[in-house]
């Protein structure tokens, strides 16, 4: 006799980082989190397991890269209002 072990990808337990940036929000609107190594999460709200919370629907970002970035288009913003 064969049987199926089936798995389903959300199941386990929530990210609580991405269900608290959803608390004041409604499905759809725009999140994003901080999570661990210096990564930037970026999504929407959207209910998994019946909790809305923000899932990621871009690449994940290094903080450090888009600080860097940030402080460079200030920079050059500095430059050509001079």
């Amino acid at each position: 006799m064969l049987t199926t072990n089936q798995v389903d990808a959300h199941a386990g337990h929530l990210n609580e980082k991405a269900i608290t940036v959803c608390t004041d929000k409604v499905r759809s609107d725009a999140c994003q989190y901080e999570g661990g190594h210096d990564d930037l999460f970026i999504g929407t709200c959207q209910y998994m397991v019946e909790t809305l919370m923000c899932v990621r629907n871009q690449p994940i970002q290094k903080i450090d890269a888009l600080q860097s970035i940030k402080a460079t288009e200030f920079k050059q913003k500095a430059i050509d209002n001079n």
